[in-house]
């Protein structure tokens, strides 16, 4: 309630009269129609921003009816601010989602004749274009009662459903005002604090935090697949929010490439962070178990329980790169010393410290900072701060780097594409480089693609070694960035030899015969670059298996001298090669808000 006698002029430049007007048209707007008693006016101080002379106008509507207090300056007439007098509308929602919850019966503050608060704004779109992602029309199906409240029965598998907007309208508040009450973080889509805009009720087996209207400022908008409505889970409601908030904090740039190949962390991070967010909230590590029913099969989309590691467990794509800081997230949310509250701190400190174009390293170091930063302020004990350190250092998180070692059998999987368009064949180098350690007295190095898996057998590879130090990349001149239709992307240019290769198998293999020969004593560095031939049109994707063996004693009877077998042909022929399936593999989709389907090492 404002204060009277905080300024030093008591004096209004606007009449009483005026005041009322703007608050009853505010009321006739967004609330309700009619009038159930008339306005009572005051003068008194409004605090946010700076203390401002008001008339404070207490307003009611009668259908719903609701009673409002409107905030008009004084000396402009510009209306700052409103709060709801009466009561808040009920309604039913799901607590998470229908497959972890019943319905339940919440209030939904601050809503008067629309869905619409401080923090959340939510309608249906009614001409959505699947091609472009684009809705062309919106409108409001949920209505109040008589008395002002929201129930209505779920119905997913229809566009119909006001149901969608309520649970989609709680859920954006909750997650919101839990950003606002923690961290003073409020959107800012076309206004300071301006309340986010939810899209439901169109057909698109998604949900993504982009301008689906085309007016130039980003919403959250929620698809349904027909079986599954995304706007019911509330994981995928706090996860797009968390998008808001990640592309709100972190200025992230277009480079998606440096001279070791592709680069995938800010992506990663984008999705990891998004994850955690909605974790801390729910404290659950599976996200989505309700909306993973969207992709044909049953549970979460992601279960970041299990831990990951980095580098090894990086793939090249980023929902399944994102777990490797979804759970470095959540490892500190279940830690007893730790718990949610202190995990939100340090992760939501860690997003305003990172670069233009963050790592894993990079983001592993700034959560060590806001550490760091918590300690000094009082915040966080020094056994608290130790174990922030053990976690980051048990996930790589502190050192993370691009090179994956094969010595001790390792088998890293890595996500690619390829394709060729306008501008010709497009290969793709992986996100990581590969190394072998060949000690002195070692008298043979093999790699192997242990598994080449491809949605078009005509999109093959090609591997680069050098001895000593890592490939080098360079995007080749006018190669352009973002990913326009004339992008070319980086290509291997220092290096000491390369292999073509088509399928599965030993690729190199190295020792005193071979051409070049083995030399002893350093470390030999293998990168991977997707590589479409002649026939392949269109895209391609293909994931692809690594492995590497080193010898310290000669192989008995083998007089094999080549470097490169089978000609660069995937060595099909040789019979210590690695049997892995080649050709085709439909299965290999990935989706927005899902992952591949795949084995994972712990």
């Amino acid at each position: 309630t404002p204060v009277l006698g905080a300024l030093p002029s008591r004096t209004p430049t606007i009449p009483a009269a005026v005041a009322i007007a703007a608050a009853r048209d505010v009321a006739v707007t967004e609330h309700g129609m009619g009038e159930r008693l008339a306005p009572r006016v005051a003068l008194g101080v409004f605090a946010p921003g700076g203390p401002t002379l008001v008339w404070s106008v207490d307003v009611t509507t009668r259908t719903p009816m609701t009673a409002w207090r409107i905030f008009v300056d004084a000396t402009t007439g510009e209306v700052l601010g409103q709060e709801q007098r009466l009561f808040n509308a009920q309604a039913d929602v799901y607590a998470s989602n229908p497959a972890a919850s019943e319905l339940e019966e919440v209030e939904l503050p601050g809503v008067g004749a629309t869905l619409r608060n401080d923090y959340a704004y939510v309608r249906s779109c009614t001409d959505f274009d699947q091609q472009t992602w684009v809705c062309s029309g919106k409108e409001q199906q949920a209505t109040p009662d008589s008395i002002g409240d929201y129930f209505f029965e779920p119905n997913p598998t229809s566009l119909q459903d006001p149901f969608a907007e309520v649970q989609v309208f709680f859920h954006l508040d909750v997650v919101a005002s839990w950003f606002d009450d923690r961290f003073g973080f409020r959107t800012n889509f076309g206004g300071a604090g301006q309340a986010v805009e939810g899209v439901v009720n169109f057909e698109l087996a998604n949900a993504f935090y982009g301008d689906v209207d085309d007016d130039g400022l980003p919403e959250v908008s929620f698809g349904q697949s027909g079986s599954v409505d995304y706007a019911y889970d509330a994981d995928v409601v706090y996860h797009e929010f968390g998008h808001a908030v990640f592309g709100s904090v972190v200025e992230t740039g277009n480079g998606r490439w440096d001279d070791v190949g592709r680069l995938v962390a800010a992506g990663a991070l984008n999705e990891g962070s998004a994850d955690f967010f909605s974790m801390a909230i729910t404290g659950d590590p599976r996200v989505g178990e309700y909306a993973g029913g969207g992709f044909g099969g049953a549970g979460a989309i992601r279960d970041l329980d299990a831990d990951r590691h980095c580098p090894t467990d990086i793939y090249g794509e980023s929902h399944v790169d994102g777990e490797i800081w979804g759970a470095f997230g959540w490892n500190l949310i279940e830690d007893e010393l730790l718990g949610a509250e202190v995990a939100a701190e340090l992760i939501y400190g860690a997003l305003n410290a990172w670069g233009s174009e963050p790592t894993f390293r990079a983001a592993g170091q700034a959560v060590l900072q806001a550490a760091d930063d918590l300690v000094e302020s009082g915040n966080l004990g020094g056994a608290q701060r130790a174990r922030v350190q053990e976690i980051a250092e048990l996930a790589g998180m502190t050192d993370c780097g691009r090179i994956i070692r094969l010595d001790e059998g390792q088998e890293p999987k890595q996500g690619t594409f390829g394709g060729r368009g306008q501008s010709g064949p497009r290969g793709l180098p992986l996100p990581n480089q590969f190394s072998l350690d060949a000690p002195e007295g070692t008298t043979e190095v093999r790699f192997y693609v242990a598994e080449w898996l491809t949605t078009n057998a005509d999109l093959e590879f090609t591997v680069s070694v050098r001895r000593g130090d890592y490939v080098v990349h360079e995007q080749p001149e006018g190669g352009g960035g973002g990913g326009g239709g004339g992008f070319r992307a980086p290509v291997p240019v220092t290096f000491d030899f390369q292999v073509e290769a088509a399928e599965a198998g030993r690729i190199v293999r190295l020792n005193a015969n071979s051409d070049p020969p083995l030399e002893p004593g350093a470390t030999y560095f293998f990168a991977v670059v997707s590589r479409p031939n002649d026939d392949l049109t269109g895209f391609a994707q293909a994931e692809i298996t690594l492995r590497g063996e080193v010898d310290i004693e000669a192989l008995a009877g083998d007089d094999d001298d080549s470097a490169i077998d089978g000609d660069g042909d995937g060595c099909a022929a040789c019979q210590d090669s690695v049997a892995g399936p080649g050709g085709s593999a439909s299965g290999l989709g990935l989706i927005l808000v899902g992952a591949l389907a795949r084995k994972r090492r712990r």
